[in-house]
């Protein structure tokens, strides 16, 4: 082998090496998360027994199966938060690329002061990490 072939494939080798960790690193910028429908659904014919009932998508451009924690809010009519609450939508699995849908039906609790509801992914974690 010559040393100018010897020359390139160290630096095809090193440059491959280098994007591999680049595109293997993921950050909460690569994950996005957005309600679908979600609704308050009174379940009892003779009282108020609201719960949540809804839907919510997630985006991950992410190059490994990634964790995502996600952050649910219910916001009153000025838009401070009333209730929020923080899940692993998909437990100890991990999500890979792409668009996933999951629940978030019983999230919250009922309060009458929530008008509306947000949605945001607050941490992600690889199977590294």
């Amino acid at each position: 082998m010559s040393m100018r072939m010897s020359v390139w494939l160290v630096i095809t080798t090193v440059l491959l090496a280098g994007s591999n960790a680049v595109l293997a690193e993921c950050k909460l910028a690569d994950v996005e998360v957005s309600i679908a429908d979600a609704v308050w659904h009174n379940r009892c014919s003779k009282k108020n027994c609201a719960e949540l009932k809804g839907t919510a998508k997630l985006v991950s451009r992410c190059n490994e199966p990634v964790a995502v924690l996600v952050r649910l809010s219910g916001l009153d009519a000025d838009g401070a938060v009333v209730e929020k609450r923080e899940l692993w939508p998909y437990a100890i699995s991990n999500v890979t690329a792409g668009e996933h849908s999951f629940s978030i039906s019983k999230w919250l609790k009922y309060d009458a002061a929530i008008r509306k509801f947000s949605i945001q992914a607050v941490d992600v974690k690889t199977p590294d990490s």
